[in-house]
């Protein structure tokens, strides 16, 4: 009878220790998918940040190019740097970051 006690015992906590096993392997899977997600997210932040320190700079000056040689006036310099910097900007972002 206590042997048969034993034997129930250790079952029930077999089972529960199995369950608790599962369960971890459950959250190791999700923090795994986590992880990736969070590197995918990380290197597509690293491309967007990269892509505006380069092609902004290149802009302005393709712009002030312009200036120079009076192709543009200075209210035309004013509003294309604005309105590129938001084309890039937008472009840059709907590639990396969506």
């Amino acid at each position: 009878m206590e042997l048969q006690k034993s034997v129930d015992s250790y079952k029930t906590e077999n089972q529960e220790l199995t369950t608790e096993i599962e369960n971890l392997n459950k959250r190791l899977q999700k923090a795994d998918e986590d992880r990736v997600v969070s590197e995918r997210i990380s290197n597509n932040f690293w491309q967007f940040s990269w892509g505006l320190t380069i092609l902004l700079p290149i802009l302005l000056l393709f712009f002030a190019e312009l200036r120079t040689k009076s192709v543009i006036t200075s209210t035309q310099l004013l509003i294309s740097s604005i309105v590129g910097t938001f084309v890039v900007f937008l472009i840059l972002y709907i590639l990396f970051i969506t």
